[in-house]
């Protein structure tokens, strides 16, 4: 952070009755190893471009930076071990994300309408990735999913609109319902062996998708996951999975 800057609130972990409305940066003092796990610490701060975390920070907690819509860079340190539900929805300038290894989850909607972003990496650390976590980021282009990843949660991804591929990690268990629905420009997609469930329209509404091939260690395909899917002209899978698909699974294409 700018050592010339002077308008810093410097965040010591301590029940805060009231924050500034006006605050433009904010600095965790060294010693603190959560934002209030009560949640909503520094919520709706329009005004605030610049939030310095320190090393030692394990828990950042729910909505604590939710409807900041002036913050356009955020780095985690690789301390931080979990995102509490919302923690930067509605972010709507937040252009850059840096998740370090030693995240374990993403929870639900940390992320959720942060219409900004443009690219993510997943550490290798990150176990799932809850409900909307990412949904509505409609300028995502690029989502990296390292291995180590094992759930990709409800509406993960929806409506993420300018996302054009995603490669699924082995590690990967379960995509949970409607994880990628609204997806309209995903053309490219890779599901590797190790994957077990597709749940029902994970991939609903992803116009582009044209071709799909389903691993042989696939022992769940729900109703309905490429529904509303008009190009998609081939989805392939093995003989061994046949019994395990539902009669409606791939009615709709």
């Amino acid at each position: 952070m700018d050592s010339n800057i002077t308008n810093v609130f410097v965040y010591t972990g301590q029940p805060l009755e009231s924050i500034p409305e006006d605050i433009t940066h904010v600095r965790v003092a060294s010693h603190v190893e959560m934002i209030d796990v009560d949640g909503h610490t520094f919520g709706h701060c329009y005004e605030l471009v610049n939030v310095e975390l320190n090393d030692g920070l394990k828990i950042i907690g729910p909505e604590s930076f939710s409807d900041c819509q002036s913050l356009e860079n955020i780095t985690l340190p690789s301390t931080v071990k979990d995102l509490g539900l919302g923690a930067f929805h509605y972010c709507v300038n937040l252009v850059n994300v840096e998740l370090n290894e030693g995240l374990v989850s993403i929870e639900r909607s940390t992320f959720c309408c942060c219409e900004s972003l443009e690219r993510v990496i997943i550490p290798s650390t990150v176990k799932d990735i809850q409900l909307q976590a990412f949904a509505f980021c409609t300028n995502l282009a690029s989502v990296h999913l390292n291995e180590g990843l094992e759930i990709i949660g409800e509406l993960a991804f929806q409506c993420c609109e300018s996302l054009e591929t995603i490669i699924i990690p082995s590690t990967v268990k379960k995509i949970l319902h409607e994880a990628f629905h609204g997806c309209t420009n995903l053309v490219n997609l890779r599901l590797n062996e190790g994957l077990s469930t597709i749940d029902y329209y994970s991939f609903d509404g992803c116009l582009s998708l044209e071709h799909v091939l389903i691993p042989s260690t696939v022992v769940d395909i729900a109703d309905g996951p490429f529904e509303d899917c008009p190009r998609l002209v081939a989805v392939e899978f093995s003989d061994e999975i046949e019994e395990f698909v539902s009669e409606t699974a791939l009615q709709e294409w």
